[in-house]
This record gives structure tokens, sequence and C-alpha cells, in this order.
């Protein structure tokens, strides 16, 4: 008797890999963050390390991760006198708002065996193309095997994403991510040092030693990033470059693109036409 088949439809589908590699970390290294439109993980293997992501800042030890949604700015340092190695693997594709969860997680057995057979594969998957033919096809193949891990990975989290691990609590990590929160909640306006300090409660020298330690720049630059990804939503909306200068409280239209321009190389319009269509 021949039974029926079971239908399968996938709801996550990892259709682009980005980045995929391990890397070894010295003492004292400090990145000083970025941001990107690709979801990206990040799983500490050796040592202890730092990572924020947005305004929240977590400590990871040995098999623990953290998960970024695209858009995210997000830094990383190692923590103590050891060295540390990082599995970084940002990836795009569909579903993954549903079916890939935000945060720290801590990897339990049947997770540390996938992460494990993740290592094993990524460091050939962005050999250079000028190969042989039967090269070729075997990285072909470990870029599948790459996408099938990483799907189960993020499956198996996500079936657990209650499990989330809280941000750290200690003392620095508090108040940089209160100070990131009332950016955010007054991204709309001209914020400077001054300000920042009064309604925060805080010393300019400790508000740069703050910045610098959770995202390797200062307080200015997290603000000034901060500011251009709301204005690429309005963008996005379809807002004109009049009404963002007003939205933003730019005092000109002018002064709107010069600031535009110098955080990203492009103008709001040439932005909008190259990025979002």
């Amino acid at each position: 008797m021949v039974e029926k088949p079971r239908r399968l439809y996938p709801g996550l589908a990892v259709d682009a890999l980005y980045t995929a590699f391990v890397t070894a970390y010295e003492p004292h290294f400090n990145f000083p963050g970025e941001s990107h439109e690709m979801w990206e993980l990040g799983c500490v293997l050796t040592g202890r390390m730092g990572i924020t992501s947005g305004s929240n800042v977590y400590e990871c030890e040995p098999y623990e991760m953290v998960i970024h949604p695209g858009g995210i700015f997000h830094t990383s340092w190692t923590i103590g006198d050891e060295s540390s190695r990082l599995l970084t693997v940002s990836f795009s594709g569909d579903g993954l708002d549903y079916l890939v969860p935000r945060g720290k997680f801590i990897l339990n057995e049947r997770e540390r065996r996938l992460v494990m057979l993740l290592c094993e594969e990524v460091s050939d998957v962005f050999e250079s193309d000028d190969r042989p033919a039967a090269d070729a096809k075997m990285a072909a193949e470990t870029e599948q095997i790459i996408k099938n891990l990483l799907e189960a990975l993020c499956l198996s989290l996500n079936r657990r994403k209650s499990e989330a691990v809280a941000k750290s609590s200690g003392e620095g990590a508090s108040r940089f991510a209160e100070i990131a929160q009332y950016m955010k909640h007054h991204v709309a306006e001209a914020l400077d040092t001054d300000r920042i300090c009064a309604e925060c409660g805080i010393g300019k020298s400790a508000l740069k030693e703050l910045f610098r330690r959770y995202t390797g720049g200062g307080a200015m630059k997290y603000f000034n990033y901060l500011r251009i990804r709301h204005i690429v939503q309005l963008l996005s909306r379809g807002m004109t470059m009049a009404e963002i200068a007003r939205e933003m409280n730019f005092s000109s239209q002018n002064y709107l693109t010069d600031f535009f321009k110098r955080e990203t190389g492009m103008t709001p319009s040439a932005y909008r036409r190259e990025k979002l269509g």
C-alpha cells in the first residue's frame, strides 16, 4: 500500500550568506560596531566576549549566542585577559521575522552540535570562484549544508524563544541602555552632549568612557547613527526632504542633506533612489 506523502512547506528559508567565519580575538580587542540589513548571529566558542545589540548589552560565555535582526547597531569586545573565538554568520531569507528569535541564548546540547558542524563547514565557503569545477561543486554543497544547519539552529532556538537570556544588568550596562533609550526617544531632536549629560545625570568624561566601552565610539556618533536610521525610515514612507527636515528639527533642508551625506556618503535623494527603489 502506497502511503499518501506528507507535503512539506518550509516557513524558514535562508537564501543568502554574507559572512560565515570563525575568528580568534586577542585580549583587549574592541570592535567599534556596525549596522547592516542582514541578520547576524555571533556564538562565543572559547573565552568570554561582550556583545551589544542596539541598546542591549550581553556578556557571553562559550556556547552562548546573540542574534540580531537587520538594521541593529552591534559591537563586540573580549572580556578578561584571555583570547576568544567567535563564530559569525550573517544571512537573509524568507520567514526570518517569524521564525528566528532575537537576543541571547545559552545553547543546549543539540544546538552545540549544530554549531560545531557549522564551524567545520564555514572555512571554505567564501573562497574565490576561480577554482576547478570539482572544487566549485564541493563549495556549492558546503553552502547547502551551511544553509540547512543554520535553518535547523534558528528553528531550534525559536522553539524556546521564551528562554532568551536577559541583558546584562551591571551598572555600566544599565547606564548605557538607559542613555541609549533616551537617545532613541529623542531621535528627532538636535541633542548635544551637554543636554544628554544634563538629562541623564552623567558627566562628559563618564559619558565618553561609557560609549567607548560599549560602542567603540563616541556618544554623538551613536546618536547620529540613530538619526540616520530614522531618516531612512521617513524616506521609505515617501516623505519629502522638506517634511523630513521639519520632522527631524533641522534648520533647513540643505542642512539635512549635508548631515545625511556626511554620515552615509550619499544624499538623501540618491539613497532613496539607489537603496529604497
